[in-house]
């Protein structure tokens, strides 16, 4: 085991926008502050193709993966390229659910001012109690919040697709923080208010115990401390208010296989790579009442597939049909690599 030298890793890094060793920081552990690391690996941005190279450190201490060293945190958004797909053009249309999940959200999550239709066709034979446990997995891992009438928050709302989801589902109060000012644009067109400013800067602007629920999809491993975000965003829910959170798992089936080419890293832009202990320490303080839902993207399989290309690789391109159907079974056992929790702020 060789011990982590920063001086050495920023030799290794190469981010176009740092060209200036200056411009990088050794961040402390963003779970317990301590400053002790070691290298574990360097990666390379396979997703954009960019000339990035990024430096992995392990907390010698909690250890948590993440980022060291790194751009500061001010030119974070640098590291997203122009057609980064979450900051792109608002998608034409609202995702449309289908009559069996929108009689779940019905029945089960406090939508009775959604329209009823039958529920027709194969899913209409499924045993109640499968066809449950399937729906209730599935808004959990869509980040659908149990309907109340209150205030929502989106942290990182990109260009407004998830608000215009929740719009669609009869949310009126809507909020957004993006520090993207062309996806803030987009994200306008919900008609929810939305921020220009980082989610750190943005948080501020709100009252303490100022909305029901608080959606952050996919955001917490970019941000530079997502403790502290974390604990933020906890002071501005309600008592018993709802937090929808996704992220990435590190103890994820598909991050053993792949190891540096695993999509979760997603370097330079991801800052911190959690286990699953990781993702419970980050809520355990402030939240309770937590469900997992690890969530079904076969793409996640074929891209670090594509990335890799050694035999087994080829194997799983080649077989994407059944990598389809793998992937389902993969999420269900808990062992995807993006997952989506639906927690409540304690009282």
């Amino acid at each position: 085991m060789r011990a982590y030298d920063p001086i050495a890793a920023v030799s290794e890094l190469r981010v176009p926008v740092a060209e200036d060793p200056t411009e990088l920081v050794r961040p402390a552990c963003p779970r317990c502050g301590a400053r002790t690391a070691r290298h574990v690996l360097t990666g390379r941005d396979h997703l954009h193709g960019t000339r990035s190279s990024v430096s992995v450190a392990e907390c010698m201490e909690c250890g948590i993966w993440f980022q060291s060293p790194r751009l500061v945190a001010s030119r974070h958004n640098e590291l997203y390229p122009t057609d980064y797909g979450p900051h792109e053009g608002l998608p034409p249309d609202v995702p449309r659910l289908r009559p069996i999940t929108l009689d779940h959200l019905r029945r089960q999550m406090g939508y009775v001012h959604l329209p009823e239709g039958p529920v027709r066709g194969p899913v209409a034979l499924i045993p109640r109690p499968v066809a449950e446990r399937l729906l209730r997995h599935r808004t959990g891992e869509m980040l659908i919040p149990f309907y109340v009438r209150g205030r929502v928050l989106e942290v990182g709302c990109g260009n407004g697709a998830m608000l215009r989801l929740l719009r669609s589902l009869g949310w009126n109060d809507l909020y957004g923080i993006e520090v993207d000012v062309e996806a803030a644009d987009s994200a306008r067109a919900t008609g929810a208010t939305i921020l220009t400013a980082r989610i750190e800067d943005g948080l501020r602007e709100f009252p303490d115990e100022h909305f029901s629920v608080v959606v952050a999809s996919m955001v917490m491993e970019h941000v530079d401390r997502p403790y502290e975000v974390i604990g933020e965003i906890a002071r501005k829910i309600e008592p018993n208010g709802q937090l929808l959170l996704s992220t990435i798992d590190r103890d994820s089936l598909d991050a053993k296989i792949f190891g540096e080419f695993w999509t979760g890293f997603d370097f330079p832009r991801h800052m911190t790579y959690f286990r699953r202990s990781d993702i419970s320490a980050l809520l355990e303080r402030d939240f309770d009442r937590l469900e997992w839902f690890h969530q079904d993207v076969p793409n996640d399989w074929i891209s670090s597939a594509s990335w890799r290309s050694d035999p087994l690789d080829r194997a799983i391109l080649s077989a994407s049909p059944l990598v389809r159907l793998a992937s389902t079974a993969i999420a269900l056992a808990g062992r995807a690599t993006r997952v989506s929790i639906r927690a409540r702020r304690k009282a």
